[in-house]
């Protein structure tokens, strides 16, 4: 791979700032703001170095507050009635922004294979578009991470509309992932960047795109 590949633009698009941010910030990233949302039939909390960064690490959610916070909010909880839930934080939405502290479920445990329970909430507002899409590709690399060979949309990003490989999460069951070749194109579409190659939204006919790599030798572009 080489400078052709992938875009070094001195007026980045928005998802290009995001990897800057993350690629600067990580150091001083704070573990306690990121995202709610809700996301192959969990709850996860996602979080953000920064509003203009990129994700970190993606947190599974019990689904559950903790009896703790739930007495400090005044919510009642006992043996015939159930414990609050995430959503009760947030009625009607699916992904919102938030400080939140997390409480592992199971003490000592691996931080990669437990989940947590919602120990403090401050809600931020609802999520944009941008930083849905970005939570949901950390969630899905966390889950399926991509083979090696493909580069990460969180790590880097292709030249504008140049036509590459990419890889997404597919949609059947007869593959945990598929293939497609597709380009980024920020400044037609923020919510969704990546077309196809007949120019129509990826999310048009699956999953966002998790990964990408370099394929001029066989795509050939005119």
């Amino acid at each position: 791979m080489n400078d052709f590949d992938v875009d070094n633009s001195s007026t980045p698009s928005k998802d290009r700032a995001m990897i800057a941010a993350a690629k600067s910030n990580r150091a001083t990233a704070i573990g306690d703001c990121g995202i709610l949302i809700s996301h192959r039939d969990n709850w996860w909390f996602v979080e953000f170095v920064e509003p203009m960064g990129n994700p970190g690490r993606p947190r599974l959610l019990s689904g559950n507050i903790s009896t703790g916070f739930a007495h400090r909010l005044g919510l009642m909880t006992g043996p015939l009635i159930l414990n609050p839930r995430v959503e009760t934080l947030n009625p009607g939405s699916d992904a919102w922004s938030a400080e939140c502290n997390l409480l592992p479920t199971i003490e000592g445990g691996d931080p990669g294979a437990i989940d947590y329970d919602i120990d403090s909430h401050v809600l931020d507002g609802e999520a944009d578009a941008l930083h849905q899409r970005l939570a949901r590709v950390a969630i899905d690399s966390h889950l399926f991470p991509i083979p090696a060979g493909f580069i990460s949309v969180l790590i880097a990003l292709p030249q504008d509309s140049a036509p590459v490989l990419t890889i997404r999460t597919s949609v059947y069951a007869r593959a945990t992932c598929e293939l497609l070749t597709a380009y980024y194109t920020p400044e037609h579409q923020l919510k969704e960047p990546w077309r196809d190659i007949s120019g129509d939204l990826v999310s048009d006919s699956g999953n966002d795109i998790l990964g990408w790599m370099p394929a001029r030798d066989w795509i050939r572009p005119r």
